[in-house]
This record gives structure tokens, sequence and C-alpha cells, in this order.
């Protein structure tokens, strides 16, 4: 017989998670329709020349499980839901099997709450997410408990990450490489097929710091089955975090080749990838872009093309699971001195270092450019710039900025809703269908006090206010800001 589990509600931490998988039978269905006396689950799916009618999941019938996950974290306690809000993405249908993964976002030791973001998924494939939180209660008589067998705890990672860099013999690969070794990452990496002393020099100078390196012969540029040795690996390790998807052919290769290697590839990696990152709700792919696509240089039709696709690629994951814990990022420099640029540009053009984008890949790995997502534009001498594709901040900034110049306009007060609105929706994540008019700091799941904090200061950087320790207490609901934000404006004329 199983032991009970001993875990205390304090020792659930901002991280952890349970993850399981269910599979719904017709007969499952059919209890389900006698108990909601709902006998109809017909969804008109659309398949060559005429629909076809395949039995969807409801999503109050997929969502179930939810009512189970506060006992997989803490067996033996009862529990009261407080909270709970659910959004259907894509319909799921039975006999497939559905993932779910429940992760910590927030807690209050004082009420002994939990807050979590759950997500149910299959592959890529999204059903719904939700955000609930539950109450811990009083301990159930020993005798009453669930057994270890109901545990599906994983506790928060200890940090270590294992990022998979493509391209690792070009320049920029091998310095991102290095880099990472240098900061604890573990690291998978891939190059052509054929023997390079190159390669081997850079995985044991990875290796001196103390790290795992894996090295993986992929053929991005030769077809599918030139990388299918890496995408199993991929999908059947689970131990790969981040993905960063440097490999490219050179800009007067063909228009196939490009696509293939910048997109195509990319699209292949991240899908193996992707259920894992849901499954933790934590992980990045980031991809290198090129400037070159804001300016299409003569001759760079295909190569800037291939760039701009899987620069879109990553803005639409972004769109997809930004909710979900994924981040994505395309990191796009403009001349950088390596072997691949030099018979595009003179000598003297001011170029930057392999070294620069590496420690710019770093930094938006550990998230000193926010947990967002998006672009980041490099060029030599020029401060970057941050933003989503086609969008930087540097111009962003300006059109959120106060208009200084329309002090007499009779509707700053509606203007000012406005901008609050799309910052607060922009900020934690929100969707324009989201009611936001009653939400309040402690009682929304994603509006904590340290997030509250961290939105005021963001208030200030994108609005040009300045906010004191008071105003920061007074402002507990969405009201109370449009409130503040409207005086601010108004002692400014």
């Amino acid at each position: 017989m199983n032991e009970t589990v001993n875990r205390h509600d304090s020792d659930i931490a901002i991280g952890d998670r349970v993850c399981f998988t269910c599979r719904f039978s017709d007969e499952i269905l059919q209890n389900f329709s006698r108990l909601g006396g709902d006998g109809v689950f017909l969804f008109p799916i659309l398949g060559g020349t005429a629909p076809l009618q395949r039995n969807t999941m409801p999503v109050h019938f997929i969502s179930l499980p939810l009512s189970a996950i506060a006992g997989m974290m803490l067996p033996g306690y009862r529990f009261l839901d407080v909270d709970c809000h659910i959004h259907a993405v894509h319909p799921a249908f039975y006999d497939q099997e559905v993932t779910y993964s429940a992760r910590v976002v927030g807690k209050d030791d004082l009420s002994r709450t939990i807050m979590l973001r759950t997500i149910a998924f299959h592959q890529t494939r999204l059903f719904f997410t939700a955000q609930h939180a539950f109450r811990v209660m009083e301990e159930l008589p020993r005798a009453w408990a669930p057994h270890g067998g109901q545990d599906r705890f994983i506790p928060r990672t200890s940090g270590v990450r294992t990022v998979l860099i493509t391209g690792v013999r070009g320049g920029i690969g091998s310095a991102m490489a290095l880099y990472l070794a240098g900061k604890g990452f573990n690291l998978v990496v891939t190059s052509r097929p054929e023997p390079n002393i190159a390669d081997e020099a850079i995985i044991q100078r990875c290796r001196e710091y103390g790290i795992t390196v894996e090295w993986i012969a992929a053929d991005l540029g030769g077809g599918t089955e030139g990388w299918m040795s890496l995408v199993e690996r991929i999908a059947h390790g689970g131990d790969i975090t981040d993905l960063i998807h440097v490999a490219s052919p050179p800009v007067h290769a063909s228009a196939c080749e490009l696509l293939h290697v910048n997109y195509v590839a990319l699209k292949t990696l991240s899908e193996a990838l992707l259920p894992h990152i849901l499954a933790r709700q934590e992980g990045q792919i980031l991809m290198l872009g090129s400037s070159a696509v804001q300016s299409i240089p003569e001759g760079w039709e295909d190569y800037t093309a291939a760039k701009a696709a899987a620069s879109h690629y990553i803005a639409g994951l972004n769109d997809r699971f930004g909710t979900c814990g994924f981040i994505g990022w395309v990191l796009a420099p403009g001349r950088v001195n390596t072997g691949f640029i030099k018979e595009w540009h003179h000598p003297d053009t001011p170029s930057l270092q392999p070294e620069q984008i590496a420690e710019a890949a770093y930094a938006l790995l550990c998230g000193q450019h926010g947990t967002d997502g998006g672009y980041l534009w490099l060029e030599p001498q020029i401060p970057e710039r941050l933003g989503r594709f086609g969008f930087y901040d540097s111009e962003m900034r300006a059109s959120l900025e106060p208009d200084r110049s329309a002090r007499s306009s009779p509707s700053v007060g509606t203007v000012q809703e406005t901008d609050i609105d799309g910052l607060f929706r922009q900020f934690f994540k929100l969707t324009s269908s989201d009611n936001i008019a009653s939400a309040r700091v402690g009682e929304s799941l994603y509006w904590d006090s340290l997030r509250h904090i961290e939105f005021m200061l963001f208030l200030e950087k994108n609005m040009g206010l300045t906010f004191s320790s008071k105003d920061i207490d007074r402002t507990k609901r969405y009201l109370d800001l449009v409130s503040l934000i409207a005086e601010k404006r108004k002692s400014e004329s």
C-alpha cells in the first residue's frame, strides 16, 4: 500500500505544477450526456468538399479534470474553489489524448489561496486555457486521505536550462554556444554531418565550463530526412528547454534552400519542442533574423523573404501561446563581422561582433527585455529597437507619450481611458473581450501586488508620468487607475 503524501500548502511555490493526460471515450460521453441532459455533440468540420460530422467534447466536459488538480498537488486536504475563468480555443475530439498542465502562478499564504494557470492541449493544438484559484481548507482524516498514486506534483526546476542551437559551425552560432556555456547553460548543438575540426574545438571549449554538450549532425538544407534524428531527439528527450535557430544558407543560395532552412526547419523543430514547452508552461524559441528585412538590398530578396517568413512565424507563436508561458524572439542584427557578409560589405563598414549578438541573445533568454517576446533590432552604432516585427519601441513610445500640444482638447478624459485600456491589456496579456472594468488588485488572478508595482513602472515608462508610493497604494482597481491618470493629465495642463 502506498504511503500518504505528506505535503503542506506552505511547501507549494510559484512555478510548481502538475501535468497529466486523459483520454475520453464514448462511454464517458454518454455518462456526461445523462448528467448534463445534453445529447448534441456534433460539430461541423470542413473536410474535402463536404463537412464532416465528428463528436467534439464540450468545453465544460473537457474541463472536468480541473476539479482534481488541487488534490493532485496537495493530497489529503479539502479545497474550496474561489475563482475560475475558462477560455475555449479549439474543439477537441473524443478518443483524442489531452494533456493538462497546471502551473502555480500566484499564492497568498495568509488566506491559503493558490492561483493556477491551466492549459489543455494535444501536441501543438490548444483546447482551452484557464485561470483558477482554490483555497486550502482543513486536512482530511488520515484514513480518508488519498495515497501516493494520486500525487502528480512536479516541483519547480532548479533553473538549469538546456538550449538547442542550430548552425553552431558559423561565427554567430559558435559565439552563442561559448557565451551560453559560460553562463551555465547545457547545450545541444547541431551542424552539417561532414566532420569538422572547428566543431570539435567549439564543443571542447564549451565543456571546459563544466556544462554538458551534445552534438547532433543535421543537414537542415538537405530535406526533412536530414534532420529526422534531431526532431526525434527533441520530441522524445524532454530536457531541451529553449531553441535558438541560427542556421541559414548564404545570401546567394536558392530561394528554395533559404526558405527551407530559415522557415521550414524552424517550424519543424518548433513543433517538436512546443509540446514540452506547453507541458512546462515555460520555454523560449529565438530565431536569428536580419535587419536586411527592413531595407531589402538588391540581391538579397530571397534571403530577406525567408527571414521575414520566419519572423512572422515567431510572431504567430507569440499570439497563440504567449499566455501559456511561451516566449518567442526574433533577434535581427545588421552587419556582423563574420565570413557570411565579407563579400557584401566594404571592410571599413561598421559592423557588430558575433559576441555582441550572443550577449543580446542571452539578455533575451534571461528576461532582460521582458517576457512578452517580440523583435529586437540591432545595428552598429545605433540604439537597439525593441517591439513587434514591423513595430519598434522608439516609434511606439512616441505614439504613447501624452500629446502636450493638444491640451485644449475637450476629450482628454476619453483619450486617456483609451490609452490605459490598451496598455492594461498589453501588460497583462488580455484580449479585447476580457472585462477589465471590475479588475482589482489581489482579486483578479493576473493582478497581484507585485505585478501591480511592475505595471505602474510600465505606465511610467510608456506614458511619461511619475507615480509616488502613495499613488501606487491607492490604486487598487482599474477604475482607480483611470481616475488617477486623468488627475495627472489635468494637473499638467
